[in-house]
């Protein structure tokens, strides 16, 4: 038997039967944001969410002027007289939610269930009769009318779990419904760049590590520079819905991405963000708006930018090197980029077709991201985050809303499309565009696979890790992708032209880094690091947080430097003595066999706890060393690969050389470390208590 209610704020709901408003609009298993790093909330299969998350999105869509109506908890009826819950009829059922509008509005819910979100975009609409109030009016749309919203629901599958469609339905359970209201086509006659036209164009100076305050600049006038020699500039160029905040602020997460920002402070002049719309205009238009910034300044000494850019952000910045500055008079230069997820040679999901996909995708990866980084510690803002990376989400959202999709609707989504005008030309060679032996750029990679994730990842909804194992995204990507931006796509950078890309920090397959969570990992910024050349602060503490210095531009990033090198006939007591005071990631065994120097590479920890097993033992008995478990070495221009199927862990590992000394050591493939060994290195970082912990730090 179906009930329909009717709410306050002029909704009218019709349930199914077994289906109820809860009577508080709670959120789905609330919690209190965890601050303990080891524990990680995860009710039964599914991660929780939290009210913090919920007021972030609602605030991100509200800065976009969409209303929200009203949030309608639903959950299963409460349970009978004799306390048993109410049973749930089997098969599929639906919610109704009808939402009475004015001329010229639209709307749109926004759903989620154990955090995972979905957005409803159709509806079937009924002209209010002509007596009722406000039904006159003239112009496009210019009648009242009452939408409705079907919400699918099943009942709970007996046996084995079922396979679902990509966020098409619900099982039954607790969820919530965000209904809104905006102003529907008369607006969005006015173009896309009335939408976004809350979205800043302008400057972010990065200090501190609360993204929150972070201080707006207009433009490079205000910027602090020195006037008795050339300054330096550390430039950052967000993607698509986001901004400097919501694209970067993770950095201000980890003791890592910390650590990374107050080196980049001491190493450049300015450390600066460019905020801009990317949705209503091309990169070429925003990459204008940052030259205009930096014209607007009187140069009195020459400047050499470098730039991380992130997902759109990369061609907005290649736009910048290659079209603009070659024929501007300005005394500024790009020397070193580097593209982070970016869709230098496009993204499937920026066909028009796929924006119903995009928006979805990018609304749970960009919430994921801000649940694990509300999990750091040293974190306090996730919910400004969240605000942050869903900037610009409530215009698509509109756009689609209306059914009026074409590309010409949104050409800052459009410009990304792989075989369109625009990325088709920005790969071809522009007049005067630094050529490949004069560029320096670098790239990092993922190719994300849900189903290495699904018992491991935590902060995104199983429910959604289940889908994208079944080939939901691959289908409409048809190629690795990391859930946003095709991998092969990030490296392509004028392929006829030579080889761009000076080294690439690519995580391969994983189950760990997807689009919105590059800078949670300790690697990227450590391969930021490497290749900007910065002398890196220590930590306010006796745990010195490690990351590579200068001196090895030319080693790849992959490539860890931060090794003790010892003697096979060394006693196991005198290395632990070493490896206290150094704390070294790795250390390399050397060991002379038939004339022969060979290398053994182990990581810190393994040789702590074999000499803890044989504390009077040289290492050459400790660490059982024999020629067939030596690691492979090479230069740093001639790395081999390891072979495949080592047993041990040194024989996996690659010792690189430069003039037969130990220079590093690289895994066989890039790890990505997951979030909750991130959690503990964060607070062991935080309060280091044995030599593993300093170490880690």
């Amino acid at each position: 038997m179906q009930t329909t209610i009717n709410l306050p704020s002029g909704l009218r709901v019709t349930l199914p039967e077994g289906i109820a408003l809860a009577e508080e609009p709670t959120m789905s298993h609330p919690r209190a944001i965890r601050r303990t790093p080891s524990v990680i909330a995860m009710p039964g299969s599914s991660i929780s969410f939290d009210a913090e998350e919920a007021r972030g999105i609602a605030a991100a869509l509200a800065n976009q002027d969409m209303v929200l109506v009203d949030t309608l908890p639903l959950e299963p009826s409460p349970g009978t007289r004799d306390g048993t819950r109410a049973a749930v009829p089997s098969g599929s059922r639906e919610v109704a939610i009808e939402v009475d509008l004015g001329p010229n509005e639209n709307a749109v819910v926004l759903l989620e269930q154990d955090g995972l979100y979905a957005w409803l975009l159709d509806t079937t609409d009924t002209p209010m009769p002509a007596g009722v109030s406000g039904a006159r009016h003239r112009g496009p749309r210019a009648v009242a009318r009452t939408v409705t919203f079907r919400l699918l629901l099943e009942g709970t599958p007996k046996g084995p779990a079922k396979t679902r469609g990509w966020l098409s339905d619900l099982i039954v359970g607790r969820a919530q419904a965000f209904v809104f209201k905006f102003a529907g086509r008369f607006l969005l006659e006015h173009g896309a760049a009335f939408l976004e036209r809350k979205v800043r164009t302008g400057l972010v100076v990065l200090e501190g590590n609360d993204p929150s305050g972070w201080q707006d600049l207009p433009d490079f006038s205000a910027v602090k520079l020195p006037d008795d020699r050339p300054a330096r500039i550390l430039l950052f160029v967000h993607g698509t819905f986001s901004s400097t905040r919501g694209g970067f602020g993770a950095l201000g997460a980890t003791p890592w991405g910390q650590c990374f920002l107050a080196a980049a402070r001491a190493n450049y002049d300015a450390v600066i963000g460019f905020d801009h719309p990317t949705l209503s205009v091309d990169p070429l238009v925003n990459a204008t708006a940052l030259l205009r910034s930096l014209e607007a300044r009187n140069w009195d000494q020459p400047a050499t930018i470098d730039a991380i850019s992130h997902s759109r952000g990369g061609i907005t910045l290649r736009s910048l090197m290659e079209h603009l500055l070659p024929a501007a008079s300005l005394p500024v230069r790009v020397e070193r980029a580097v593209f982070v997820g970016a869709v230098n040679g496009g993204t499937e999901l920026a066909e028009p077709k796929n924006w119903r996909s995009l928006i979805n995708i990018y609304t749970n990866v960009a919430a994921g991201a801000c649940r694990a980084i509300a999990m750091f510690p040293q974190a306090i803002f996730a919910a400004a985050l969240t605000e942050e990376l869903l900037k610009s989400v409530g215009v698509l959202a509109k756009v689609l809303a209306e059914q009026a999709i074409t590309e010409q609707v949104l050409p800052g989504l459009a410009a990304m499309q792989p075989a369109g005008a625009f990325i088709t030309e920005l790969n071809q060679t522009q007049p005067g565009q630094p050529t490949a032996a004069q560029s320096r750029c670098y790239a990092i990679t993922s190719e994300f696979r849900a189903a290495l994730a699904i018992d491991s990842l935590k902060e995104l909804p199983r429910q959604m890790l289940l889908a994208l194992a079944d080939g939901a995204v691959d289908r409409l990507m048809g190629v690795a992708n990391d859930l946003v931006v095709n991998t092969d796509s990030m490296t392509h950078i004028d392929p006829q032209s030579g080889n761009f890309i000076e080294d690439t920090l690519a995580f391969g397959e994983n189950g760990v880094v997807y689009h919105t969570n590059y800078f949670l990992q300790p690697q990227v910024t450590n391969a930021l690091a490497r290749w900007f050349e910065l002398e890196l602060l220590q930590l306010a503490s006796p745990a010195r947080f490690r990351v590579e210095g200068p001196g090895y531009a030319g080693v790849p990033a992959r490539m860890d430097t931060d090794v003790l090198v010892a003697l096979a006939e060394d006693s196991g007591s005198e290395t632990l003595k070493r490896i206290q005071q150094k704390t070294p990631s790795y250390v390399v065994v050397e060991r002379m066999w038939q004339g022969r120097r060979l290398h053994y590479a182990f990581q810190a920890e393994e040789v702590i706890d074999s000499i803890s097993r044989q504390p009077d033992a040289v290492l050459m008995t400790a660490m059982g060393l024999h020629e067939t478990d030596a690691s492979p070495e090479g230069r740093m221009d001639a790395l081999p690969q390891p072979p495949s199927g080592a047993v041990r862990p040194s024989a996996s590992r690659v010792v690189g050389l430069e003039e037969g000394k130990v220079v590093g050591v690289a895994e066989a493939r890039v790890n990505s470390t997951l979030l909750v060994d991130l959690l503990r290195q964060a607070q062991m970082v935080a309060d280091p208590k044995t030599i593993q912990s300093q170490i880690i730090a």
